[in-house]
């Protein structure tokens, strides 16, 4: 059974083309255990089974099952009617075999490996880690939405995200993507746009790999002894504290945008005060450098941010933003940044050299590929990115400003999925956002935050009523239905939002229904509070 189960994990993560270093950073475990799991030399754990489920595509009962983990309520009829179930089972599948299979096998007479298969669930594509990511609930959201959308019809997504919900969503409707943040608007031109055909992983870096080396060996002209040094540190064969304390310093006197000010030593901070502010004048001045002089030696090494900055330059340099492979680019390269941050998979403050395991930690991290990882889930993406059967839109803009008569005209539904926490996503994901706009911001505080960043009124207590009153109001006066999902640990209660949502659609002759779904949502912290059991509504409003 464990062999089966681990065939069955192994052949869906070859068909999606996920490799298994990849596969177990998503999942959060050692690429070793999911080795053991695959060859059948290990079970697989409860929380193993539930992270697997929700990266593959799986519904978690299913893929419990399929280990030989029978359903509680399952097992007590098998206990107590064993004859009545194993009838039962005969009667819907026909006979396998002349003797009974023992209990472990009953659940797997023959799992079809792919997820879609035994998930029943809309296609997902993940770019990067995300906190409120819908990935694991898909299905429970699709299917709200196509209870009010017409097949066919045209939804607006007004808090797109990572655009899960569209990509599911965009062989059977016109999608219009919209958020406040750039890199969701670049996801979502990535994944909804259409293409004829997509160039190989090879043909593509064929196109990028000559810019990019231009820019790397510009940057090489000036940092070039340094990123050697930063070699010798990282490729250390022993964490001793010396190394770590070489390393520390080394990362220490780095200069970066939040500090050039005081910048000193050896290191090109008099060099970097002229680049930026030239090229905050003109963002496009070449060698292109933000990631060097904002994010390095924190968020990531030094030789990742040269490698960041020469491919950012090398996808301006190749394709026109009116082409596909722009956005198909830029998003491989977010994923990338994502995933070679030896962070939770967000960007609200970078981790410091902390004791020998953390910095064993970090230091793998700062050896990872970003070509490499870029190239991987480009080849992914070429694989799945079919073309869609309606035009598509995904731009950037506040709710507010699409929710007007213009933009509504031309929509059938309205779904929103808005910010529930008082965290602000624009500080967990703004070395993404600036990875897009690529612009030199102003740098505040220790996580070299953007001074622009986003502040979201539905992160605001004072403010979270009247912002639910401003998407309702204007969708009910089109006369368009409205699916809003939102967490049960949210900023408002749930009967709050009803009753707004009510007092908007009740009087036109509109209808209000709520369901709900549990779920292991993902906080994406590193340890202790990883995931956390929560009830997802869909309010669902109807007009008259």
């Amino acid at each position: 059974m464990a062999r089966k189960f681990g065939d069955l994990i192994r052949e869906t993560r070859t068909r999606l083309g996920i490799g298994i270093r990849r596969f177990a950073d998503e999942i959060g475990v050692d690429r070793s255990y999911v080795s053991a799991v695959e060859t059948g030399k290990k079970p697989p754990s409860d929380d193993f089974i539930t992270r697997t489920a929700a990266a593959l595509g799986f519904e978690v009962e299913a893929l419990r099952t399929a280990a030989g983990r029978l359903p509680g309520d399952v097992m007590r009829v098998l206990e107590e009617q064993p004859e009545e179930l194993v009838a039962l089972v005969r009667e819907h599948f026909g006979t396998y075999g002349e003797d009974l299979l023992p209990t472990s096998q009953l659940a797997l007479p023959d799992v079809a490996p792919s997820p879609v298969a035994v998930a029943n669930v809309p296609p997902t594509v993940q770019i990067i880690k995300y906190m409120g990511s819908k990935r694991e609930i898909i299905a429970f959201v699709v299917d709200g939405i196509r209870s009010v959308l017409p097949e066919g019809g045209t939804l607006l997504d007004v808090f797109a995200g990572t655009n899960s919900v569209g990509f599911a969503l965009r062989q059977s409707h016109r999608i219009f993507a919209t958020d406040i943040q750039e890199y969701s608007t670049a996801i979502g031109r990535a994944l909804l746009r259409s293409s004829a055909s997509l160039p190989s992983p090879d043909e593509l870096w064929a196109e990028l790999e000559p810019h990019a080396h231009e820019n790397q060996a510009r940057l090489l002209e000036y940092v070039g002894d340094l990123v050697e040094r930063e070699s010798d540190l990282l490729s250390t064969d022993e964490i001793t504290p010396e190394v770590m304390a070489r390393y520390a310093e080394f990362q220490h006197q780095w200069p970066h945008m939040g500090n050039l000010a005081e910048a000193n030593g050896d290191h090109p901070a008099p060099l970097f005060r002229k680049w930026i502010e030239r090229r905050q004048q003109d963002c496009r001045l070449t060698p292109y450098a933000l990631f060097v002089m904002y994010f390095a030696c924190a968020y990531f090494s030094l030789a990742q941010c040269i490698w960041v900055d020469s491919i950012r330059y090398a996808i301006d340099r190749a394709f026109d933003p009116d082409d596909h492979l722009y956005w198909i680019s830029l998003a491989s390269l977010l994923h990338a940044c994502s995933y070679c941050t030896p962070g939770p998979g967000h960007f609200a403050q970078f981790r410091a050299l902390n004791g020998s395991a953390g910095s064993q930690d970090i230091m793998r991290y700062r050896n990872r590929s970003i070509r490499g990882y870029l190239r991987e889930k480009y080849a992914e993406l070429s694989q799945h990115l079919t073309r869609p059967v309606y035009e598509n839109r995904a731009w950037t803009a506040d709710y507010r400003e699409v929710l007007t008569p213009p933009v509504l005209r031309n929509i059938d539904g309205v779904y929103a999925d808005p910010p529930y926490s008082f965290v602000h996503y624009s500080r967990f994901y703004h070395v993404l956002e600036t990875l897009v706009r690529y612009d030199y911001p102003e740098s505040q505080y220790y996580g070299r935050y953007r001074g622009d960043r986003h502040q979201s009124d539905f992160c605001i207590r004072t403010k979270v009523a009247d912002a639910f009153d401003d998407l309702a109001r204007p969708v009910s006066a089109g006369r368009l239905p409205l699916v809003i999902s939102y967490s049960d640990t949210g900023m408002i209660k749930l009967d709050e939002i009803v009753a707004i949502c009510r007092n908007r659609y009740a009087p036109g002759g509109g209808s209000v229904e709520v369901c709900e779904q549990d779920y292991l949502h993902c906080t994406m912290g590193r340890r202790g509070d990883k995931t956390r059991q929560v009830t997802e509504h869909l309010v669902i409003c109807r007009p008259g």
